[in-house]
């Protein structure tokens, strides 16, 4: 991804899926010159439920839409994929950087169209369809039970997920791949931790404060 990102401009599209530490170094990789727009996919359904202990049910159906709305901005998570499609489909950026993750999750069909226009279509997991045939380059990643990270919920309490199962002998970590190509692009000066990527994505917190039971944080760090 580094040689080419040098010669072409990048649009990335990734999903309230991601975990804290992915959503920070993608947004860090987006930011290189080579970089173009974000956009960010989220899977609503029905409305949100509130029961009289205090108990809630959030409409969006993803588990760090909090941290993408902190990271990214609202507008951004309302916008979704538009910004991406129309330069796509301008031409203005030339390839596509997909982190989806969202199970069961269809792509929107005007970015499918669009991504047809990409010179170099790639993608993490995708799924089956035609995004998958649009490009020969993947990178395979892992699903959420296959790695480290954390997520925010709508309080802007911040939780541990932890690997339970070994992934793929061929897939690795997002944030793994992530900070290389950082590296790669001299935007990095070496691979850390996952615990050293949220140090760094949320200032003042670490594994050891959010512990067993996560922790109530403002949202914004």
């Amino acid at each position: 991804m580094a040689e080419t990102g040098r010669e072409m401009k990048f649009a990335g599209i990734l999903s309230t899926y991601a975990t804290i530490e992915e959503m920070y170094l993608f947004k860090k990789l987006m930011e290189r010159p080579q970089g173009g727009p974000i956009g960010v996919l989220s899977l609503t359904r029905g409305e949100q439920q509130k029961f009289p202990s205090g108990f809630t049910i959030e409409a969006d159906k993803t588990p760090n839409r909090a941290f993408a709305a902190k990271l990214f901005g609202e507008e951004a998570i309302a916008s979704g994929v538009q910004r991406v499609v129309q330069e796509l489909q301008a031409g203005t950026v030339r390839g596509l950087l997909v982190m989806n993750g969202i199970p069961d999750f269809a792509l929107p069909a005007d970015l499918v169209e669009a991504a047809k226009k990409a010179a170099v279509p790639r993608g993490e997991r995708p799924p089956p369809g035609p995004a998958r045939r649009g490009g020969p380059r993947r990178l395979p990643g892992t699903a959420w039970a296959e790695k480290d990270g954390t997520f925010m919920n709508f309080e802007g309490r911040v939780q541990r997920i932890r690997k339970a199962v070994e992934p793929p002998v061929h897939a690795r970590p997002e944030a793994q791949w992530l900070q290389e190509a950082l590296v790669a692009l001299g935007a990095r000066p070496a691979v850390t931790s996952i615990e050293g990527v949220f140090r760094e994505a949320m200032p003042g917190y670490d594994y050891g404060k959010i512990g067993n039971l996560g922790v109530k944080t403002n949202g914004t760090a």
